[in-house]
């Protein structure tokens, strides 16, 4: 069942994150010049948002144990997989979409500082599922 906390620690983190890349890059897209503010913002939304995801990571390592079988961890790991690829899709599927050119290079940074972000506490999840092997 522990393995099961590194997922909704994945999920808790990833979903939020995503939403405030989204509402910060439609204002991002809308005018560019504001760029190192709409970073700022996202960036305080971001770590506030990932506090809960980091105590339950925190909380899933004191309590990880090896399972009996390697395929208890098959089920929470395609989850956390599913998830990362989703990340990777929604942020470079937004980055590409109605993106004026001037525009172009701060998307493209704003989207590289998301994507590093959003898959930050899933990888360590992931990393965290690979410590309960047999």
């Amino acid at each position: 069942m522990t393995s099961y906390i590194f997922v909704i620690a994945a999920w808790l983190a990833a979903l939020p994150t995503l939403v405030l890349f989204k509402k910060y890059l439609d204002q991002l897209k809308k005018d560019p010049s504001q760029s190192q503010a709409v970073l700022q913002k996202f960036s305080i939304g971001a770590s506030v948002s990932e506090i809960i995801p980091i105590i339950l990571l925190v909380y899933g390592f004191t309590q990880v144990q090896a399972v009996q079988d390697a395929s208890e961890l098959f089920i929470p790991g395609i989850l956390i997989l599913l998830l990362l690829v989703l990340i990777v899709i929604f942020i470079f599927m937004q980055r590409m979409v109605d993106v004026e050119p001037e525009a172009k290079q701060n998307v493209g940074n704003f989207a590289n500082m998301a994507l590093g972000l959003s898959c930050a506490i899933p990888i360590a999840c992931l990393v965290a599922l690979f410590t309960m092997m047999p």
